[in-house]
Order: C-alpha cells, then structure tokens, then sequence
C-alpha cells in the first residue's frame, strides 16, 4: 500500500496554477493563495507561523482540517461574486480558459510527471497514457465541440400549446466543488475542471491529501 500523501503532486500545482493568475495578487504571510480568473481555483500553501520566508512555493501543506472555515467562506465567494459578473457565460472566453489550461499542462508536463513518480512511482509512460494525455485530449474535445453543445436545443410542444415554440437553453449553475481521489490525482482533478470550465462554471478544487 502506498502512503499518499500528495506534497510533491500540489508543489507540481504551485507550478501550474500562476500561469493562469491575470490579475490577483498572491496573499503573503500565513497563506499562498492561487487565484485564477475564471475558475478562481484556491489552494493554500501556508508558511510556519514564525517564518516569513519561503524558499519554494508549495512546500508546506495546510490540510483542509487546517484551513480556518472563514478562508473556505471567503474563497467561495470569491467564486460565486465572479460567477455573478456573467463572464464566464461568453463561449470564446470559454475556449480561451481551455487553451490555456492546455498551455499550462504542455508547458509544466516535466514536474507533473516527476510529481507523480515521487508520489505513486508512476512512470514517464504511465503518467503520459493514464493522466496527462487524457487531460489533453478531453479538453481538445471541449473546444473542438462546444460551440455545438451550448447551441439552443429545439423541443416539441403539446398540442394544445402550439403554435408556440419552445427550445432548451443550457446555462452555467455556479460553482462547482471537485474532489480528487490519491490513484489518479491529475486526471481525476483536472478531468472535471475541464467541465467546469466547458460549461460555464466556476470551480474550487480539493486534491487528495
């Protein structure tokens, strides 16, 4: 059995995360706090209560039965007040989300790889088949087919409601709250975000600890 702790994988999401961050500031002090702009992911990497200094981001990990329920509060509505702006309703913003996320993934695969040999002794071709390219490819398909998936659905209508037309509208709920288990902890992280992110949503995600 394979003690799972995780710490190598999240430093591997310290890497990933700033790439998205398009205008937050990162919280010094007791937390580091990643916040990308449209799906607003938090994940806390505190500092020691008696040092100020980090040498390396994502080395010291809070566990969630660590982090205080009023920042749990806090991220969440931060999720919910951008969701609120509607500008995650925009299908080319969207799409844009999606390259990006593909960009980060491309361009960190080396630590993610790296993280999950060090975590669950997964090799290069294992990380690659099980995690990363499935990864990839679902959110390949996303921007190849969500301009046809988010189109207007027309439906029938009874009888004695007719001549009216009726159609389903698909629309963005809020904010959606991914939880990872330790076997696949990129795919099955990333996997949903990529949902998330197709469909409008905003989301917070929970890795396995």
């Amino acid at each position: 059995m394979i003690p799972l702790n995780s710490l190598r994988f999240k430093e591997a999401l310290a890497v990933l995360f700033p790439i998205f961050r398009l205008g937050d500031n990162i919280a010094e002090g007791d937390k580091f706090s990643l916040l990308l702009e449209y799906v607003r992911i938090s994940l806390y990497f505190p500092l020691p209560r008696n040092n100020k200094k980090r040498e390396k981001p994502g080395m010291i990990i809070e566990t969630i039965s660590e982090v205080s329920p009023i920042e749990i509060k806090e991220s969440i509505s931060l999720k919910r007040n951008f969701f609120q702006t509607h500008k995650t309703k925009g299908l080319e913003f969207r799409i844009g989300q999606l390259k990006k996320l593909r960009h980060a993934i491309k361009s960190n695969e080396e630590e993610i790889t790296l993280a999950l040999y060090k975590d669950l002794h997964k090799s290069r071709e294992e990380a690659y088949l099980t995690e990363i390219s499935i990864v990839t490819q679902e959110i390949d398909l996303h921007i190849k087919k969500l301009k046809s998936w988010a189109k207007p659905k027309k439906v029938p209508v009874p009888l004695h409601l007719q001549p009216s037309k009726a159609k389903i509208n698909y629309e963005p709920l809020g904010v959606a709250l991914i939880v990872a288990p330790w076997n696949y902890p990129f795919q099955l992280l990333f996997n949903p975000l990529v949902g998330a992110i197709s469909s409008g949503c905003c989301a917070v995600l929970k890795p396995s600890e």
